[in-house]
């Protein structure tokens, strides 16, 4: 292409001289940036540790023996780029502090790496502080139960799972009234009130109905026995042994009698206590094995047989067989006797394994014809694993 084509297109044309000599030039530069002298000079005096020699990252890069170079010689000022930043390589700085001190870290590095601890001088013990504390909770606590007792009465009181006595005669026997406090009445003590009143009373439990009702739940006695005293009258008692009221012999007919057994001053809400009568009898009555070496017979007193005879009640109650037993026989702890209504007899025996023989007699009484009539015989003597019925002759 000719001068004048260049010229047409706006650019002019550099001599040829001064792009080599350009060319010259750049190849001088790179060849001093990379040539390292063999021995850099030496100054009149110990250098100060801020001016040891560092490379730069380029002769760090392109040079193996920059970075082996004694700290204590100071290279030559090299020529660096515009807009580069001198900077010093990654961890050099530390490990010279540390070989400075001996070995050991700089204070930074230990001040960095120390956790915060700020030691507080406790505070004396203040008898004064505390009481005032005290009294201030206790102020609160009290400030807040009679609030609650001067705002919440009871207005309302309502009974629950009462059958034989009426919601009238529980709450009388509570003692709670009108205007009494709903959150601060004694549930203690009238439950007891109700026990010692009401004598068909098992259990009470309260309840309280946010602003002004108390809620009375109990439960009564649904079985009773009846037992004869030391004045010869009758009293209904639980399985429990807690007489309960005192009845009439019409009345006591009713229930299931516990004879062989007489209780004396009995009072209601109270346990019944057999009249204490010794009666020598043989071993064999009380299940116990004889030995010839007893010279004394086995005595057996009145509260022996009540034992018993509550015994045999409660395995009654969980049998499902209460109201079907007429009488419950225990004057002879060998031979205790059942009368099962007007049909069956039941010979029990001894005091072993009640509750297995009268779980037995209900199994064998369901399954026998409603004519059927005789004796049950549950002592499991005549046969170890079987009941033994037999026919009346009528």
């Amino acid at each position: 292409m000719d001068t004048k084509q260049k010229h047409r297109d706006g650019r002019r044309p550099a001599p040829a001289d001064g792009r080599q000599a350009r060319q010259r030039a750049e190849e001088a530069r790179r060849q001093a940036m990379n040539q390292v002298p063999a021995q850099a000079p030496r100054s009149e005096g110990p250098l100060p540790q801020e001016e040891v020699y560092r490379p730069t990252p380029t002769q760090a890069r392109h040079s193996q023996e920059t970075r082996e170079m004694p700290s204590q010689q100071k290279a030559p000022a090299q020529p660096r780029r515009r807009g580069t930043k001198k900077h010093r390589p990654f961890g050099k700085s530390a490990a010279r502090r540390q070989a400075r001190n001996g070995g050991k870290p700089a204070a930074s590095a230990q001040k960095k790496n120390a956790p915060a601890v700020i030691y507080t001088k406790p505070l004396p013990f203040n008898l004064n502080r505390l009481l005032i504390q005290l009294l201030t909770v206790a102020a609160l606590v009290l400030t807040f139960t009679l609030g609650l007792s001067i705002f919440f009465k009871v207005e309302y009181v309502t009974v629950s799972g009462a059958n034989i006595y009426s919601e009238w005669d529980i709450q009388q026997a509570s003692g709670i009234e009108a205007g009494d406090a709903l959150l601060s009445f004694s549930r203690a003590r009238a439950g007891a009130k109700i026990q010692a009143e009401l004598p068909y009373v098992d259990r009470v439990r309260f309840g309280i109905k946010l602003p002004n009702t108390v809620i009375i739940d109990i439960t009564e006695i649904e079985v009773t026995y009846a037992i004869q005293a030391t004045d010869g009258l009758w009293w209904f008692i639980t399985s429990d042994g807690r007489v309960v009221e005192r009845t009439d012999e019409g009345t006591a007919s009713n229930f299931t009698k516990i004879t062989g057994v007489i209780i004396e001053y009995p009072e209601p809400n109270t346990d019944a206590v057999a009249w204490e009568q010794l009666v020598a009898t043989d071993p064999s009555q009380t299940g116990e094995a004889s030995t010839e070496e007893t010279d004394h017979p086995v005595t057996v007193t009145n509260a022996d047989r009540l034992a018993v005879a509550l015994r045999i009640v409660k395995a009654m109650e969980a049998n499902d067989v209460v109201g079907e037993v007429a009488e419950v026989d225990v004057s002879d702890l060998g031979a205790i006797m059942l009368a099962y209504g007007t049909r069956y007899e039941v010979r029990v025996g001894n005091t072993d394994n009640l509750e297995f023989k009268i779980s037995a007699m209900n199994a064998a009484i369901s399954e026998m014809s409603d004519y059927q009539r005789g004796i049950l015989d549950v002592t499991f003597v005549i046969w170890p694993d079987r009941v033994v019925f037999t026919p009346s002759e009528e």
